[in-house]
């Protein structure tokens, strides 16, 4: 046993009986990883939407408290759940762009560059 490794460990993951933890599955294909652009977008969409959470429950209990705060957090909630719907269209946007660029980049390696014809 080397430095560092620990009983059951192997190349690929950690072996649990007879299973393999972290190792690829030889039955499901690996599917390509997201291209940077959706990654940015959707860590965009996941904080705007956690920011938004906490300004719900912020509001929900300023209200509950009969605070003064409870107006104006109800409404930068408002706001938050308008610039989080923008953040899951952007993902989306996103999403498809960076589809119809891979096929396009398939088409022209299948096909040859467009610009040969």
């Amino acid at each position: 046993m080397e430095h560092g490794e620990t009983p059951g460990m192997r190349v690929g993951g950690i072996q649990v009986g007879g299973l393999v933890l972290g190792a690829p599955d030889p039955a499901r294909p690996a599917r390509p990883g997201r291209s940077p652009e959706v990654r940015a977008a959707l860590v965009r969409a996941v904080l705007a939407w956690s920011l938004t959470l906490i300004l719900g429950v912020v509001g929900l209990i300023a209200v509950l408290a009969d605070s003064l705060v409870a107006v104006p957090a109800l409404l930068l909630t408002a706001a938050a759940v308008v610039v989080s719907s923008w953040a899951s269209l952007d993902v989306a946007v996103a999403r498809q762009v960076s589809m119809e660029r891979a096929v396009r980049l398939a088409r022209e390696r299948r096909l040859g560059s467009p610009d040969a014809h």
